[in-house]
């Protein structure tokens, strides 16, 4: 649990948007009223990111109003809806594979899904596969971009909705 805030150089509190936890929360069914980053973590997620701290700094608290995050909102509310209670968390986490690089292509999905889901059929594991298609696409593609504020509003977004299901 992220709970401890921490000045990070030349930052002080680091938030991510209240909005943004809010939805999340309702998506997926906690509740929690604030998801604050530690200096730690701002320096994990610049790394992850490719970015400077200051990126993710400024783009946490409005992290709700990125066009991503809205992108990424509507994908995890399909998912949801889509896919059983007890997948879901793993789904989340292969979408984020995306943003971490572990995951560069629709057929590596598929086959990460196929491994994880072993005892599944292979037409439910297509079926899990195409319903985090579209989180896992839209991740990576704003992980791989030049544009420092989808990078940094990728593993933003990654963080927050691993941290609501976690």
């Amino acid at each position: 649990m992220v709970a401890v805030t921490a000045a990070a150089c030349g930052g002080g509190k680091v938030e991510v948007a209240q909005a943004a936890v809010r939805e999340v929360g309702t998506v997926v069914g906690s509740s929690r009223g604030t998801l604050e980053l530690t200096a730690g973590d701002v320096t994990h997620l610049a790394s992850e990111a490719g970015v400077a701290e200051g990126v993710i700094r400024d783009t946490a608290p409005k992290l709700d109003n990125e066009t991503l995050w809205s992108q990424s909102m509507t994908n995890l509310h399909q998912m949801y809806e889509a896919t059983p209670d007890e997948v879901r968390s793993n789904l989340v986490s292969i979408a984020c594979d995306g943003v971490r690089g572990k995951i560069t292509t629709a057929q590596q999905l598929e086959e990460n899904i196929a491994e994880r889901f072993a005892d599944y059929s292979p037409s439910e594991g297509q079926q899990l596969a195409n319903d985090v298609l579209g989180l896992w696409q839209n991740l990576y593609e704003a992980r791989t971009s030049s544009d420092p504020n989808l990078q940094a509003s990728a593993v933003l977004t990654c963080f927050t909705v691993e941290q609501m299901v976690g």
